[in-house]
């Protein structure tokens, strides 16, 4: 599915959280869908839950993804603020940025509910294991192996059905060396947004072309061994 047809859940929508969403909102606008449009694929949950527009604490840089509190009126329960798994029960989302500095705030509950809603969910875990919003070993077990996990820091590779997972990560190991050096290469007075979206795109690019020649080199294999019919 592209990035413009994903529905995101933000949990922790701090200075992290906002600039992420800053930023896949601009890439969700390149691709031509109309800014409202945008802010709507975007579910944040803070301290208090789902933020909405008269909710408690609310900043003003989270307000262009605040809620109409008209849209979720029939969300909460018992007057209670609303939590991930009323997001997850009602939005059925497609992508959760963990980005909380709450260790274990994504719980077992929401997380084993999710493959059972989503076929494909896909966890991003941009935080130090010491902080995690939850750990791979855990949201695979929850999951019953069905979430794609990245994370921001370094785990060790996992046990599930029998055999070892490796942890990938979605940020420090790719992004951030590339990143130095080529501020360093080129003298840059400033790290903008735009620099950190470039980059973002030309590893994503990348990453794609690589996968081609995989798959292209596995082809030739399976050719010369015979095994294509």
């Amino acid at each position: 599915m592209p990035l413009e047809q994903q529905k995101i859940v933000v949990l922790g929508f701090g200075t992290a959280g906002i600039d992420i969403t800053n930023l896949l909102a601009q890439l969700m606008q390149e691709k031509g869908v109309p800014e409202q449009e945008v802010r709507n694929r975007f579910y944040a949950l803070d301290l208090h839950g789902l933020v909405t527009e008269n909710g408690k604490d609310v900043r003003p840089e989270q307000l262009p993804y605040a809620r109409k509190e008209k849209e979720v009126q029939g969300w909460r329960q018992t007057n209670r603020d609303i939590s991930l798994l009323d997001v997850i029960r009602h939005v059925k989302p497609t992508v959760l940025i963990g980005v909380s500095g709450q260790a274990g705030a994504s719980p077992k509950m929401p997380c084993a509910r999710w493959p059972r809603i989503q076929v494909d969910p896909s966890f991003s875990r941009c935080r130090t294991p010491r902080h995690a919003v939850a750990i791979p070993q855990d949201l695979l077990d929850w999951t019953e192996g069905r979430a794609l996990i990245g994370t921001g820091s370094p785990f060790e590779a996992v046990n599930f059905g029998g055999r070892k997972v490796r942890i990938d990560q979605t940020n420090n190991s790719y992004i951030f060396p590339g990143l130095a050096l080529g501020i360093s290469a080129s003298k840059a007075k400033r790290v903008t947004d735009m620099i950190f979206m470039a980059a973002a795109k030309e590893l994503a690019r990348v990453v794609l072309t690589q996968k081609d020649k995989a798959q292209a080199f596995c082809l030739h294999f399976r050719i010369r061994a015979g095994s294509v019919a």
